[in-house]
């Protein structure tokens, strides 16, 4: 009987992209994944029309929501809290609130 043959393993190679490769692969990525990757920070308003919800429940929410306040400085107004949406989360938010 002969033993089976067995290969060696291969040797490590490391590999480094060029900052360029890297913006190209990226470029082709965002093409290819479309408007999903596009959703930005939307304010309370956007909120209210996207998933039907009151200015209050969003101000009520928004640690829930992971608001961020953009502009607020100490001693002025409270800047409106902006969130980024997760589709996932829609349906969430419409089933607490009952909807």
């Amino acid at each position: 009987m002969s033993k089976p043959s067995v290969d060696p393993p291969a040797p490590r190679v490391t590999l480094r992209l060029a900052p360029d490769d890297v913006e190209a692969i990226a470029q082709r990525v965002a093409e290819l994944i479309g408007p999903r990757a596009r959703i930005g920070l939307v304010d309370v308003d956007e909120i209210c029309r996207r998933f039907r919800v009151s200015r209050t429940w969003v101000y009520e929410h928004a640690r829930e929501l992971g608001a961020i306040p953009l502009g607020q400085t100490g001693g002025g107004p409270a800047a409106a809290p902006q969130v980024r949406p997760r589709a996932s989360d829609a349906g969430d938010r419409a089933d607490e609130r009952g909807a």
